[in-house]
Order: structure tokens, then sequence, then C-alpha cells
């Protein structure tokens, strides 16, 4: 969830990170890390969504993006173990 520069990511409904985009922390971050180059690294309130694989086979399946306030999914989280 992202409510002007405040991001929330939410997993199975748990609670996994929480940072504002605003903070001096966020941005102290961003100039320690490989994204320091990129100028508008996590500046933007509205963009693309980007699905990191650290060089590793992933796979992504039923990820559902919707606006804030849209109607919630019915369809329970499914496993695949």
């Amino acid at each position: 969830t992202a409510i002007g520069p405040k991001v929330t990511y939410t997993l199975n409904g748990v609670k996994t990170a929480e940072f504002d985009l605003s903070s001096k922390e966020w941005k102290d971050k961003v100039a320690g890390s490989k994204f320091a180059s990129m100028k508008a690294f996590g500046t933007k309130d509205k963009g693309h969504i980007v699905l990191q694989d650290h060089g590793d086979v992933v796979m992504y399946r039923n990820i559902k993006i919707r606006p804030i306030g849209a109607a919630k999914s019915s369809a329970a989280p499914t496993s695949t173990k």
C-alpha cells in the first residue's frame, strides 16, 4: 500500500516492511545502495512496479494490483507447497 510517500508491504496479511519515501532514513539508504546513481529511484509516488530476481530463477503468479479503496478480492490465497 502506498499513500503519498508512506509505503507498507503486506504478505499474506502480515506487514513485512514499512517506510516513508520522503524521510532522511530512506534517502540515506538509497544513497548507500546500488541504486544511488539512479537519480529518481524511490522518489515517485506513481509509476512502475519492479520485481527482483537477484540472479536466481524466479517465478511469479497471481500478482494482483488494485487502486487503494478498490474492492478486495474474495479469493483466498493458495499454497504452492
